[in-house]
C-alpha cells in the first residue's frame, strides 16, 4: 500500500511537475537566456521514473541566434539523480543519439557555438555524458567531417572526469579512418588538466595499413593551453615505415603558439633499398601574422640500388603574412657513394645562401659554395603569372664518369614531366660550365643559354672548346609523341676522329680542320635516331689519314688492302660535303689529296649498317694528263673491298679488243705513277 502511494507520488511529480512540455521549455529557456538562441522539440514526449527519473525529447533542434540557422542534436535522452526532486537539478545520465552538428570558424577565429561553452552562468551538474553515432561537421576553414562519432564521459568525483570518444573521419587518401582517444580531465578553479591523453589510429592507404599512436598530456588556466610530453608515431608495412615524433612542452595563449621543440624520426625500407631521416625543428613562436622557427635541419639518408647517399638541409625559417617565407641562412650538404666501378662518389655538395617565397607563389633561391668539390653559384627566380624559372648557373668543373652509366640505362629518353603538362613550367637559364670530363673527352668554356617550355627545349648561343678546337651552335628538341631533334653545328680547328665516332659511330677518318653540320632527327633510341638522320655534313679537313685502306698499297700491288701491314692512306687534305637522308649519308666530287695523288671520290656511307660505297678516281698531283684509276671500295667501314671500277674504266668503248686495250694502258700509268722515283 506504502510503496503503491509513493509511486503515484513519483509518477504525479515526473510527468506534471518536472517533466510537463512547459517547464521543460522554461528550462531550457533559461539556459539559453542572453545567447539568443532556442530550443525546439517534438510534443511527443517520453517518461520513465526506473531506473531514474527520465525524459526523452525527439527531434530537437537548437537554433542560432536571432532564429538563424542552428544545430539538429536528435533524440535527447535526460535521466535525472533521484535527489532532482528535491534540490538542484542534476543529470545523471544525458544520452544524445545521432546529432547532427556543424562547427564553423569565421575570420575573426570565433565558433559558431563558442556562446554556449562560455556561458558560465548556473553551470549544470551532469554525471554522465554520452553521445551516440553522431555526425560533426568542421569548418575552419578546411572542411573535415567526422562521422560514427561516440563520446561517453563520466564523473569519478567533483573535479574527476573520465572520457572515452571514437569516430570515423573522412579523409581523401586514407581510406576507412578510424580513432579513438581515452583520459582523465581533472577541473580546477582556472581550468582543467588532462594528464594522461591517449589517441589512437587506424586507416588504409594504397591497400596497406596504416597504424597512428599520440600521447601526452595538457592543462587549460586562464586562456593558456599548455601540452607537455607529447609522442606520435605511425607505424605501416609499406615500404616498413615508421615515424615517430616528440614535442616536449607547448603553450598556447591569446593566439600566440610557443614550442619548445619538435624532433621526429623515419625509417623505411622496400626490398634491399632502405632510407631514414630526422626533421629537428627548435624554438617555434606562431602567431596570427608571422611565425618563427629558430633552426630547422632534416638529415636524410638511403642505401637504393648499392649507393647510399645522404642529405642535410638547414636554415632558420621565419613567415610573415604580408611577405610569405624566408630562409636567411640555409645550407645544403650531399653525398652518393657507388662503387668505382660505377665511377666513384657524386652529387658531393657543400652549398649555403637563402630562400624566399613570397604570397604571390614567387620565389628566389640563391646558392654558392662547392659541388663535386668545385666551386658552383646558381641562382633562380620564379615568376608564378608567367609560371618562369629564370637561372644563371656556374660550375667550375664537372667530372661525368661518376653519372655516366644512368644516362646509359636511359635506354627511351623522354620529355621531362616538368615540362610536359599544359601548365607546366618555363625555363630561361644561362649556364656556364668551365670544364666537362667525359671519358674520352674533356670539353672547356662551355657556355649556353637554356629555354624550355612544354613545346620545345633550346640549347642556343651554345660555345665551347672541345676536340682540340672550338665549336658554336644549338639544339634544339621538340615535344612530340617521337621526340625530334635538331643539331646544328659549326666547328674550327677540331679532331675529327673522336667528333664522328661519338656522333656517328664513324672511325675511318681522322685528321684536324673545320667541320659544320644541320642535323634533324627523331626516336626513342640510338637506332630510330639514326634511320631517321637527315641533314648536311660538311668537311674540310688538313694532315689527316683515311683509316682502314692503304690505297698506295693497293695501287701498287693489286691486293686486298686487309693484306697491307699499315692499312692506312695519309692525306694533306681533304673536302667533303654530304647529304644525309634517313641515316644514308651521299656526296659527289670529294676531294683527298696526298703528296703524290689527287683522288675524286663519290659515293656514300650508310650510317645504319656502317657500311660504304665509293667510287674513286685517282691521279697524280703533278700529271693531269695521266690516265684516272677507277677504284671501286664497298662493303663495311671497318674491312671493306677494293676493286679496280671496270664500268667507269670502259665507259664509251663498244669492242672488247677496246675496252681490253684500255685496261692494259691503264695498269701500266698505274705501275708507272706508283714506281717513279
Amino acid at each position: 500500500m506504502v510503496v503503491s502511494i509513493i509511486a503515484a507520488g513519483l509518477y504525479i511529480a515526473l510527468n506534471q511537475v518536472i517533466f510537463r512540455p512547459d517547464r521543460l521549455h522554461e528550462i531550457g529557456k533559461a539556459a539559453l537566456a542572453g545567447t539568443g538562441r532556442t530550443l525546439h522539440f517534438d510534443n511527443d514526449i517520453s517518461r520513465t521514473w526506473l531506473p531514474r527519473p527520465t525524459v526523452t525529447l525527439r527531434n530537437v533542434t537548437l537554433t542560432g541566434p536571432n532564429n538563424s540557422a542552428g544545430v539538429h542534436l536528435g533524440d535527447m535522452r535526460i535521466g535525472l539523480a533521484w535527489s532532482s526532486l528535491f534540490g538542484e537539478p542534476v543529470i545523471e545520465k544525458w544520452v544524445l543519439n545521432s546529432p547532427d552538428i556543424t562547427l564553423a570558424q569565421n575570420a575573426q577565429g570565433v565558433w559558431n557555438l563558442q556562446d554556449l561553452w562560455q556561458k558560465h552562468n548556473h553551470p549544470l551538474r551532469i554525471n554522465r555524458l554520452i553521445i551516440e553515432n553522431a555526425k560533426i561537421r568542421l569548418d575552419t576553414p578546411a572542411q573535415h567531417t567526422l562521422s560514427h562519432f561516440n563520446l561517453k564521459l563520466s564523473r569519478e568525483s567533483d573535479r574527476n572526469l573520465r572520457f572515452q570518444i571514437n569516430g570515423r573521419t573522412e579523409h581523401p587518401t586514407l581510406n576507412d579512418l578510424n580513432w579513438k582517444s581515452s583520459g582523465n580531465i581533472t577541473t580546477t578553479d582556472s581550468g582543467w588538466q588532462l594528464p594522461d591523453f591517449r589517441l589512437n589510429a587506424t586507416a588504409n592507404y594504397r591497400n596497406q595499413p596504416i597504424n597512428l599512436a599520440s600521447t601526452g598530456s595538457a592543462q587549460w588556466q586562464i586562456d593558456t593551453l599548455k601540452l607537455s610530453k607529447i609522442t606520435a608515431s605511425l607505424a605501416t608495412p609499406l615500404y616498413q615505415t615508421n615515424l615517430n615524433a616528440t614535442i616536449p612542452t607547448a603553450e598556447w595563449k591569446n593566439g600566440h603558439l610557443d614550442i619548445e621543440s619538435i624532433n621526429s624520426v623515419l625509417n623505411g625500407r622496400q626490398n634491399d633499398n632502405e632510407w631514414n631521416g630526422t626533421l629537428n625543428i627548435q624554438k617555434i613562436n606562431i602567431e596570427a601574422q608571422r611565425a618563427s622557427f629558430n633552426q630547422v635541419a632534416l638529415n636524410a639518408g638511403s642505401k637504393i640500388s648499392g649507393k647510399t647517399g645522404t642529405l642535410s638541409i638547414s636554415s632558420p625559417v621565419y613567415w610573415q603574412h604580408t611577405h610569405g617565407w624566408l630562409l636567411p641562412n640555409l645550407k645544403i650538404t650531399s653525398r652518393q657513394d657507388q662503387t668505382l666501378a660505377e665511377g666513384g662518389a657524386r652529387f658531393i655538395s657543400n652549398l649555403s645562401g637563402s630562400f624566399e617565397y613570397n604570397t604571390t607563389n614567387n620565389w628566389q633561391l640563391y646558392l654558392t659554395g662547392l659541388f663535386d668539390r668545385q666551386q658552383a653559384t646558381m641562382k633562380m627566380a620564379y615568376d608564378n603569372e608567367q609560371r618562369l624559372i629564370n637561372a644563371d648557373a656556374t660550375l667550375n668543373k664537372l667530372v661525368f664518369t661518376p653519372y655516366l652509366k644512368d644516362f646509359k640505362k636511359q635506354h627511351r629518353p623522354s620529355y621531362p614531366a616538368a615540362l610536359s603538362d599544359i601548365d607546366g613550367i618555363q625555363i630561361d637559364a644561362q649556364l656556364n660550365l668551365n670544364n666537362l670530363q667525359l671519358p674520352n673527352l674533356e670539353i672547356n668554356h662551355i657556355r649556353s643559354r637554356l629555354k624550355a617550355d612544354r613545346n620545345r627545349i633550346s640549347l642556343s648561343d651554345f660555345s665551347a672548346e672541345l676536340y682540340g678546337g672550338t665549336s658554336v651552335g644549338s639544339l634544339d628538341i621538340e615535344n612530340q609523341e617521337t621526340p625530334v631533334y635538331h643539331l646544328q653545328q659549326q666547328a674550327k680547328g677540331i679532331q675529327i676522329l673522336p667528333l664522328m665516332r661519338d656522333l656517328l659511330r664513324y672511325e675511318n677518318l681522322a685528321g684536324a680542320g673545320d667541320v659544320a653540320f644541320d642535323f634533324t632527327t627523331k626516336g626513342l633510341c640510338r637506332k630510330e635516331l639514326t634511320q631517321n638522320l637527315n641533314g648536311t655534313l660538311n668537311l674540310k679537313l688538313q694532315k689527316g689519314t683515311l683509316l682502314g685502306i692503304n690505297i698506295n698499297h693497293i695501287l701498287k700491288q693489286n691486293v686486298d688492302p686487309a693484306q697491307a701491314d699499315i692499312p692506312n692512306t695519309p692525306f694533306n687534305r681533304f673536302t667533303l660535303n654530304s647529304l644525309i637522308q634517313n641515316g644514308i649519308g651521299h656526296h659527289q666530287n670529294a676531294e683527298l689529296i696526298t703528296d703524290r695523288l689527287y683522288i675524286l671520290s663519290s659515293g656514300g656511307v650508310d650510317l645504319n649498317k656502317l657500311t660504304v660505297n665509293e667510287n674513286m678516281l685517282i691521279t697524280t698531283n703533278n700529271n693531269d694528263a695521266a690516265a684516272h684509276i677507277p677504284l671501286n671500295i664497298s662493303g663495311p667501314v671497318e674491312s671493306p673491298s677494293v676493286t679496280l671500277n671496270y664500268t667507269g674504266l670502259t665507259h664509251g668503248l663498244s669492242t672488247p679488243e677496246e675496252k681490253q686495250k684500255a685496261l692494259t694502258n691503264t695498269l701500266k700509268e698505274q705501275w708507272n705513277m706508283l714506281n717513279k722515283p
